[in-house]
């Protein structure tokens, strides 16, 4: 802990290198989820969003919506009031840039992303130098740079808006810190630009506000009203942003994954102890937490795995508190309630690792503090106290040191793979592309998200078209359907030991508090949608009643089988099928 590598300034160029190096089996990985609706956006397929509002997947415009209804690829559940509109206008501007410099190849925008990441590693190195003890702050910022949360945002161009909105913030936050302890003057004026062109990157700057704000309080030595008076300045700048946020209508409502706390109060409150939770694990103990997403039954796993990995820091702090220099115990006292203020923010949206990018600031900076207390004193102990400081040492080095290069470099590699897979199967998906109303591509069941709603849109942008194939996919449930025709023109699609609308990429377009009921129907272009029979949580039976025969040429139904999207030979009457649902190309 005491080599020259571990020491400022030299760490900080280390971080900055060490940043990019990370990130470069990513930059070959090519499009990936929301990459493919950022360059229909900006190849005029879908009428949502523009240069400057690359972040709009639904308007809150029933009208507008209906329209994506009727042809795709939203499914036909989605609240048509529902809005999901993020204020990125900066993020999206530079994804235009991108695009306008490299086209389709998105190298460059990979090469652009661990840019930015270098830059955060930059801005974290000069928050830590200036707050922290030198090996700590060091050690901090290593353990920041190979965090793997930090994937998504670093490689993912879609996710680089976090990055875009922490790095402004952040400095201005440096900014703001020179000027109350150095009294630099031009401190304030930067702080507050800082933290505004951090807003226009995204609502990430928000976390960064929680570190602020705790400092502000507890990291000067000045009088209550003093704290309070240089406060207001950067409180003044963050009304006038949520003044505009909320007054052009940006937000999220409807959705189940996205929520509003301030409009949707009690559904967040309900939800926000076991994302807190889980989040904290993947926090302190590195824990997989996209598996919230996956598996619906890991979700208690992964909340008490927090909680356990909060009290035990919690209990480690505490031990090794008395110890501490108090330029520590200071920094420690605001970044702690600091970060766990960033977290009420990301926990608007379900769990995932790439939340952690703000949060992780303070909570590299704990684990820092952990380790060099527990490898500096376990020569000291014996017994089974010795065995678990051992213990605790080598698994923080494990999972903060060893672990985390392999994971960036696997992640990279396994979604270049899947990217190139889900390009080739979709763009030999047979679908049939026409103005007509009329026309449909009809999926009788999806086996994953990437099914349900991109493959008309990777298929357009594949196939060089100006518009979208006409898209309508049944079902999302992670079940075996039945499938029976039950007349001429129509059918019902019933789920096998199970429901719809109990995923979280289920919920994203339509709530728990907008539940389908059994008698509800849905009328889209050509098509009725009647929901045969529900339960508490969603339908469990569909009735799909079309305007002409299901034999009709217009209508080109599609099944998934053998790892790909086939053509599908609609029964006869009165027959029916077990439709499985098959393996996904994430799975």
């Amino acid at each position: 802990m005491t080599s020259s590598w571990f020491r400022f300034p030299r760490v900080l160029w280390v971080a900055c290198l060490l940043a990019v190096l990370v990130t470069v089996p990513g930059f070959w990985m090519g499009a990936f989820g929301d990459d493919y609706f950022h360059q229909a956006v900006l190849e005029g397929l879908t009428p949502f969003g523009g240069p400057l509002n690359m972040y709009q997947f639904a308007s809150g415009d029933p009208a507008e919506m209906q329209e994506r209804l009727c042809h795709g690829p939203y499914p036909w559940w989605t609240l048509p009031e529902i809005r999901v509109v993020f204020f990125r206008p900066l993020s999206s501007a530079l994804l235009w840039v991108d695009q306008q410099l490299f086209g389709s190849n998105l190298t460059g925008a990979h090469i652009h992303s661990a840019l930015w990441y270098a830059a955060m590693a930059l801005v974290c190195g000069l928050l830590f130098r200036r707050t922290l003890p030198g090996k700590v702050g060091a050690l901090a910022l290593l353990i920041f740079v190979l965090n793997q949360s930090h994937w998504f945002p670093a490689v993912w161009p879609a996710n680089r808006n976090a990055l875009v909105a922490a790095v402004p913030a952040l400095a201005g936050m440096l900014a703001y810190m020179r000027w109350r302890e150095d009294g630099w003057k031009w401190g304030l004026p930067l702080s507050l630009l800082g933290l505004a062109v951090g807003f226009l990157g995204s609502e990430t700057a928000v976390g960064v506000l929680g570190l602020w704000g705790f400092y502000a309080m507890l990291g000067p030595r000045d009088s209550l009203a003093r704290k309070v008076t240089a406060f207001l300045p950067v409180l003044a700048v963050t009304a006038g942003y949520v003044v505009l946020y909320k007054g052009m209508g940006y937000g999220a409502h409807g959705s189940g994954s996205y929520l509003d706390p301030t409009g949707e109060p009690l559904v967040y409150a309900a939800v926000l102890p076991m994302r807190l939770l889980a989040l904290t694990g993947g926090l302190l103990a590195a824990m997989p937490v996209d598996l919230w997403v996956l598996f619906l039954s890991l979700r208690p796993l992964l909340s008490l795995t927090g909680l356990a990995a909060l009290l035990l820091f919690a209990y480690l702090l505490w031990c090794c508190w008395p110890v501490l220099e108090e330029r520590h115990r200071r920094a420690l006292r605001w970044m702690i309630p600091g970060t766990a203020l960033s977290l009420l923010p990301v926990a608007a949206t379900f769990p995932m690792n790439r939340l952690l990018l703000v949060p992780s600031i303070g909570g590299s900076v704990v684990v820092a503090t952990v380790l060099v207390h527990y490898w500096g004193t376990w020569r000291q102990l014996a017994g089974m106290r010795r065995r678990l400081a051992v213990a605790l040492a080598g698994f923080l080095v494990l999972v903060n040191f060893i672990v985390p290069p392999l994971a960036w470099t696997a992640q990279s590699l396994i979604i270049t793979k899947l990217d190139r897979h889900v390009e080739e199967v979709y763009a030999a998906t047979p679908l049939v592309y026409s103005e007509d109303p009329a026309v449909h591509n009809v999926l009788l069941v999806a086996p994953d998200p990437l099914a349900c709603a991109y493959p008309p849109i990777i298929h357009a942008l594949l196939e060089h078209r100006r518009e979208l194939a006409p898209w309508l996919c049944l079902s999302l449930a992670p079940h075996d359907h039945r499938l029976t025709r039950t007349g001429e023109n129509a059918l019902t699609l019933e789920v096998i030991n199970g429901c719809m609308l109990r995923t979280e990429f289920e919920q994203l377009m339509r709530g728990p508090s907008w539940p389908l009921r059994k008698g509800d129907k849905l009328s889209l272009c050509g098509v009725e949608i009647a929901i045969l029979e529900a339960n508490d949580t969603g339908p469990t039976k569909l009735g799909v009643a079309f305007d002409r025969s299901l034999d009709d040429k217009a209508l080109n139904f599609l099944v998934w089988k053998d790892g790909g999207i086939r053509p599908f030979d609609m029964l006869g009457v009165g027959q029916s099928m077990v439709v499985a649902r098959g393996k996904g190309l994430m799975e």
